[in-house]
């Protein structure tokens, strides 16, 4: 089968028009999620965490009794933990985007997917890691009274699957818009 030069040059022209397409497809899609993380990572006002870790220092101070030593020590525990959950939060909003996106795919790649799985299911264990040390942590510093406290607003945080002290950050959990849903 012969194929005539013109039709030849305009497969050639096409394979190279798609070929460009896909190229800077996948040059935006990368320069577009880079921008996401820088952008979020500029926004991201430390002053923010900085109030969130003072909400919930001021929580854990007045349920516990902390006198103003503890509560100085809180504020730096809260703080550190704020900033480390909310970067690992980031990373898993774009996570679970890859992964529908993919599921959205005209031919999703099941392998792809399971490995986006694991890796979210590797950073909810970071979360929990965080979580066990920011326990540990204030409960070193507590009093044999303020322990029990501390895991009383623990278990209810748990039974909740909410982050201890008040709502703080992005979330680890899916979050359904529109009120439904919503823990």
């Amino acid at each position: 089968m012969e194929i005539s030069s013109n039709k030849f040059r305009i497969l050639v022209v096409l394979v190279a028009v798609l070929l460009t397409l896909n190229i800077a497809t996948i040059v935006s899609l990368v320069y577009y999620t880079h921008q996401e993380k820088k952008e979020l990572s500029r926004t991201a006002d430390p002053g923010q965490t900085t109030a969130v870790a003072d909400q919930g220092t001021r929580f854990f101070g007045r349920e516990l009794g902390l006198n103003p030593g503890q509560t100085e020590q809180f504020r730096e525990i809260n703080r550190n933990y704020n900033r480390s959950v909310n970067g690992i939060a980031f990373d898993l909003e774009i996570l679970r985007q890859e992964m529908v996106n993919e599921m959205a795919a005209r031919v999703p790649d099941k392998n792809k997917l399971q490995k986006i799985s694991r890796e979210i299911g590797s950073k909810h264990e970071e979360i929990k890691n965080r979580t066990i040390d920011y326990y540990l942590m204030m409960k070193s510093i507590c009093t044999e009274e303020q322990q029990k406290k501390l895991y009383s607003l623990f278990l209810e945080r748990v039974q909740k699957e909410e982050p201890a002290g008040p709502r703080q950050g992005r979330g680890n959990g899916w979050r359904w818009r529109g009120g439904r849903n919503q823990p």
